[in-house]
């Protein structure tokens, strides 16, 4: 197994390559602003890194060390490259230069370490202009400059009695949205909420029962099909019907949809995913939907 370090290390690594391999061919590169690039598809609409890496191997040019431990992505604008982890101390957000791999600064974006299961940061910071925003795992949101690194605001998720669903921390990247920035709490006063992103203010916080007696809930009546809090998945916004709406796909919790353009409170749909097991390979089942794979075999729904 990967130590979270050695991941680190690999991550950063890749993303150099990329850049240094794009750069060499006198092609602009590509920002990517926020955990899985500009529009959170995992796509870059960069070309030609093929073609260089079948032509010799690429080179290291640099390993960066004192980011912290943690499961973090990169985000990179211009010549910087943002990520955090672990330190002995705190929880930071560091900068580091594309350039020549030097640390230009950390800044802790919690007290302390927060003791819970696989510890290390989750968050990947989301740059927006000058500001850069990241979730802790131990539950906060922050802003931070993001060419000094100082702090500008937070909020803490306590304040909508916030929880995650397990005991090993909040796993997130905040997605800022024209003028604000969303994150999921997951509690009971605000499931999502966005906020000003140049002050923090709550611009709305939106709601949503854990379970009920009309099968929303899965359609079986229980209310413990939907788990309590947030989950692992970050926000993205999807175009549905000419509707845009911020869609939260949550592994074990389902998924939840709110409206940008209804009043906040309202949550459009919820869907509890079921969780198959099977004793064959290849066979899967979400809701009613099944994949099967060359043989059939019994299946025990979890």
């Amino acid at each position: 197994m990967i130590s979270p370090m050695h991941s680190r290390i690999f991550s950063i690594y890749s993303a150099l390559t990329l850049v240094m391999a794009l750069s060499s061919q006198h092609v602009a590169a590509e920002d990517w602003t926020q955990f899985r690039g500009p529009n959170r598809d995992g796509i870059s609409r960069e070309t030609g890194l093929w073609n260089n890496i079948q032509s010799k191997d690429p080179q290291l040019v640099w390993m960066a060390e004192g980011v912290g431990n943690g499961y973090a992505s990169l985000s990179i604008m211009n010549d910087r490259l943002y990520t955090t982890g672990n330190s002995k101390n705190n929880q930071v957000l560091s900068c580091v230069s594309l350039k020549e791999g030097k640390v230009l600064w950390s800044q802790p974006i919690n007290e302390a370490n927060k003791k819970h299961g696989y510890p290390g940061s989750r968050t990947t910071p989301t740059i927006d202009g000058d500001r850069l925003y990241a979730v802790s795992s131990d539950g906060a949101i922050v802003c931070l400059n993001a060419m000094s690194g100082q702090p500008i605001w937070r909020r803490d998720f306590a304040e909508w009695n916030g929880v995650m669903m397990s005991q090993w921390g909040f796993s997130e990247s905040p997605l800022v949205d024209d003028k604000v920035v969303v994150c999921t709490p997951g509690g009971p006063n605000g499931m999502l909420v966005a906020l000003d992103k140049m002050t923090g203010r709550e611009v709305w916080a939106s709601k949503l029962e854990i379970g009920s007696a009309d099968g929303q809930d899965g359609g079986n009546g229980d209310k413990k099909s939907l788990k309590d809090g947030a989950g692992y998945a970050s926000i993205v916004i999807s175009n549905c019907l000419r509707v845009s709406e911020i869609r939260r796909m949550r592994k074990v919790c389902g998924a939840f949809g709110s409206s940008r353009n209804q009043p906040p409170s309202v949550n459009l749909w919820r869907l509890a995913a079921k969780k198959t097991v099977s004793t064959a390979k290849n066979t899967a089942q979400i809701n009613s939907t099944r994949f099967t794979g060359q043989r059939q075999a019994r299946r025990i729904t979890k």
